[in-house]
C-alpha cells in the first residue's frame, strides 16, 4: 500500500469485520467444546471400559480351558481302542534265565607265594602290552 491509499483506509470496518469474525469462531468453538464433552469418553469410562475387557476375557480363558478338558476326557475314556499296527498287543513270554553257578572262591594261604629270582641264563625282558 502506498500512502495515499492510507488516508482512504477505514480502520473501523476492518476493527469490526476481525469483530464479527473473533466471535463466530468464539461461538463455534464453544458448540465444538460441547459437543465434545457430551461424545467423549472420561477416564472413568475408559477404566471400566478395560475392566470389562480382561473380564471377557478371563472368562473367555477359562471357559474354554474348561471346554478343552472336557472334550479331552470324554475322547480319551469313551473312544473305541485302536486297530491294526496301533493295537495293544499281548505281552511275550520270556523264558526265564538260567540260575547262576555259584562263583568259585580260591583260598591261598599266606606265604605260599614267594618271589623267586630268575634263574641264571633265563632272559628277561619287559613285557609287552
Amino acid at each position: 500500500m502506498t500512502m495515499h491509499e492510507f488516508d482512504n483506509y477505514d480502520v473501523r470496518a476492518e476493527d469490526e469485520a476481525i469483530r464479527t469474525r473473533v466471535t463466530k469462531v468464539e461461538k463455534d468453538s464453544e458448540a465444538i467444546l460441547q459437543r465434545l464433552d457430551r461424545e467423549m469418553a472420561t477416564k472413568a469410562d475408559l477404566e471400566k471400559a478395560v475392566a470389562t475387557l480382561i473380564r471377557w476375557m478371563m472368562g473367555s480363558l477359562f471357559g474354554s480351558m474348561a471346554l478343552m478338558i472336557t472334550i479331552m476326557t470324554f475322547v480319551m475314556n469313551y473312544a473305541p481302542p485302536p486297530q491294526g499296527r496301533f493295537a495293544k498287543q499281548e505281552p511275550v513270554a520270556v523264558a526265564a534265565a538260567p540260575a547262576q553257578s555259584p562263583a568259585i572262591i580260591i583260598n591261598i594261604p599266606p606265604g605260599a607265594l614267594q618271589w623267586q629270582p630268575a634263574p641264571e641264563g633265563a632272559q628277561t625282558s619287559p613285557r609287552k602290552p
